[in-house]
Formats: C-alpha cells, sequence, structure tokens
C-alpha cells in the first residue's frame, strides 16, 4: 500500500468539493460530488468503527474526538470550507492508513461512470486512486496485486515473525508490559490507551479487544499520569510516586483498576518512612497560606493529605 503525495490529496479533494465531469449527450457535466462526499464519510465511519488501531490513528490527530466527529459531518454535508475540510481529513485519513498499516481501502470505482436519464456515461479522467481505493499508487497497483496473490499462496506459519521492538518487561505473573509502539500498553489483563494518557492526562483501560473501555475515561492528575507511565515503562510500581498522590486518586481509583486488571498480588507499594520533622513544618507552612486566603486546589489537597497521614498515625484526632 503505497502513501500518496500532497498533488494526489488536492485532486481527490477537488472531486469531493466539485464532482466529476462526464461526457454526456448534453455535453461536458460536472456533477455528484454531494454523493461523492457521503458515500467516502459514510465508508470513512465504517472502518473507524471495525479497525481500532486505525481509529486511534486517525482521531489522534484531531483535538479530540468530538472534533473529529464534527470535521466529517461537515464534510458529509458540504459545510464551507469545503475544499479546506476535505483536504484535512484527507491527509489525516492517509496519515492514519500509514500509521495503523490498515491495507483496507474506500473504493469508489462506481463514479467512474454516472446515469443520466436511462443512459450510462463515463467519466472523463477519472483518477485512477479512485478505481483502485485510496491509498495505492496506479503504477503500483498491478505489482501488489501479483504480491498479495503469492502471499496468499504460501503457509500460514510463514507469518509467525517474532515483531521488532523493545523487549517484554514482566512484573510478577500478571503484568506483561511491551512497548513495540506508542498505542496500547499491557496493564494485567486490560490496556492502557498510551497517547492519550501522555498527551491528554486521560487514563483509557481497555479490555483486550480494545473495543470496550473498563469504566470511564478519567481525567487523572498529572502526578497519577507520571506514576502511570513511569510504571508502564520500568515495569515496576514507584513507591515514592505512589504516595504522592493524594487519598482520593490512590485509594478510589488506582487501586479500583488494579483490582479490576488483577493486580493486587503483584502490586503492593512498600510503607515510606517520612521525615516527622519535615511534615510538621510543611503542615505550617500550608495551615498558614489556607487561612490567609490561598484555597487553591493543589493546596488544599496537599494539606488535607498531610492531615489524613498524621491521623491515621494517631498523631491527630477529630
Amino acid at each position: 500500500m503505497m502513501s500518496l503525495d500532497v498533488g494526489d490529496i488536492a485532486e481527490i479533494a477537488k472531486i469531493l468539493t466539485e464532482g466529476v465531469e462526464y461526457r454526456t449527450n448534453e455535453g461536458v457535466k460536472q456533477i455528484n460530488g454531494d454523493k461523492i462526499r457521503k458515500l467516502f464519510v459514510k465508508e470513512l465511519r465504517k472502518l473507524l468503527k471495525n479497525n481500532d488501531e486505525f481509529e486511534d490513528a486517525f482521531v489522534d490527530q484531531f483535538r479530540s474526538a468530538s472534533v473529529m466527529k464534527v470535521s466529517l459531518t461537515n464534510l458529509s454535508t458540504g459545510k464551507e470550507p469545503l475544499r479546506e475540510t476535505a483536504s484535512q481529513v484527507l491527509e489525516k485519513y492517509f496519515t492514519a492508513k500509514e500509521r495503523s498499516g490498515l491495507d483496507k481501502a474506500i473504493n469508489l470505482s462506481g463514479y467512474g461512470q454516472t446515469k443520466v436519464g436511462n443512459e450510462l456515461f463515463p467519466a472523463l479522467d477519472y483518477l485512477e486512486v479512485m478505481k483502485r481505493g485510496f491509498g495505492m499508487r496506479q503504477h503500483k497497483h498491478n505489482e501488489e496485486l501479483e504480491a498479495q496473490a503469492q502471499l496468499d499462496s504460501m503457509p500460514r506459519v510463514a507469518f509467525q515473525v517474532k515483531k521488532k521492538g523493545r523487549p517484554r518487561v514482566k512484573i510478577g505473573k500478571k503484568i506483561d508490559v511491551q512497548i513495540p509502539q506508542d498505542t496500547y500498553k499491557t496493564f494485567g489483563k486490560h490496556l492502557i490507551h498510551y497517547p492519550s494518557l501522555r498527551d491528554d492526562y486521560k487514563l483509557s483501560i481497555k479490555y483486550p479487544s480494545r473495543s470496550k473501555n473498563v469504566g470511564k475515561v478519567k481525567v487523572v492528575s498529572p502526578e497519577y499520569c507520571e506514576l502511570l507511565m513511569d510504571m508502564l515503562e520500568r515495569g515496576v510500581l514507584s513507591d515514592r510516586m505512589y504516595y504522592k498522590l493524594v487519598n482520593e486518586d490512590k485509594k478510589k481509583h488506582f487501586n479500583q483498576a488494579v483490582k479490576a486488571s488483577e493486580l493486587m498480588e503483584t502490586i503492593k507499594p512498600k510503607p515510606v518512612n517520612v521525615d516527622t520533622k519535615d511534615l510538621v513544618e510543611r503542615l505550617k507552612v500550608l495551615r498558614g497560606q489556607f487561612i490567609a486566603g490561598n484555597n487553591a486546589p493543589t493546596i488544599i489537597k496537599e494539606l488535607r493529605s498531610v492531615i489524613l497521614h498524621f491521623m491515621e498515625k494517631g498523631q491527630i484526632q477529630n
């Protein structure tokens, strides 16, 4: 599967915007732009629904999934600026195909001719890529078909090739982290969508099928994000980072995620010796700032965390 260049994208965007020229009994007519756009968006949505890796690669190029959906709707309905939207969606589509290795293509060969009245008329200079499927160059098409036929005739064992990449990192008997790419990281019996965590502080835990989330996607604190990324990269839990979490993160979410992924027996943070004198001084500073009117969420969270620490030790009573 070959990528298209800027000129190819511009030509396809022109067809999605203006339609195709056909030689008819009444001369040359340029039509079907609206139908082609709607079919393209329909087929693209099917690819997104049925191919998780392609969906991730496509959506990650937008600011959010909602922005992506709006772009596709605008393209389908023909909302201006139409040519710009078409070019952007096409470019992201081709990029996502390359990144995900998706071998399926959107084929619009049916518009190589059109019916006017009771007769069929051919298109003028209809792009070869529109016939073959987006993502393939004309002069490579025959060679790729021949190569694919040879591959299809080979025994399936020939495809059992070990993927290149960093070696697996094992944590106990349940965590098995492999980092051949930056899309998903193994977290016990589940998966974590790594780009969302790394770029947007969104923790998305999925079942192995990748089609369904385990619970809701959660926006986490930078400290929580740092803990998870460090654990996925190094293969061990950092006790220091764990105890930096506020209790809400630590008890209500992290421990639940660990339990759901069957990692409770493997991940057991060790007690951290805290210098009581330093913690008392920190409590005084935080208390002073709070009394002075500094009610920033970070101050309140840290103050609460320090107070709870002393309460758990029996050094502060209700």
